[in-house]
């Protein structure tokens, strides 16, 4: 499990990441990325996708990941985000 969040629209989904430590200064987002890399689920429904579009609410702490494409559900409804493959990782680089 990546995270939990919620639906920012209908083609949107944003998921909260608290960093186990305080970043040095606010990261960036490293991924891999593949076919089917991901998903989010919404209504007992998987929704497959190959990266994350990006992060947004940057902090020391923690971030949204954000995706915009392959993802459909309703604005404001709650959402968990899976990795899908053994290949798939995430992280976040804050090299000043």
């Amino acid at each position: 499990m990546i995270g939990s969040g919620f639906y920012q629209s209908s083609t949107r989904a944003d998921v909260n990441v608290f960093f186990p430590v305080q970043m040095r200064v606010n990261p960036t987002l490293v991924q891999s990325t593949g076919t089917n890399y991901y998903y989010v689920v919404y209504n007992n429904t998987a929704d497959f996708f190959d990266a994350w579009t990006g992060i947004t609410s940057v902090a020391k702490n923690g971030t949204f990941l954000y995706v915009t494409s392959g993802v459909a559900g309703a604005a404001g409804a709650g959402t968990t985000a899976v990795s899908n493959s053994a290949s798939s990782s995430i992280a976040f680089d804050s090299e000043l």
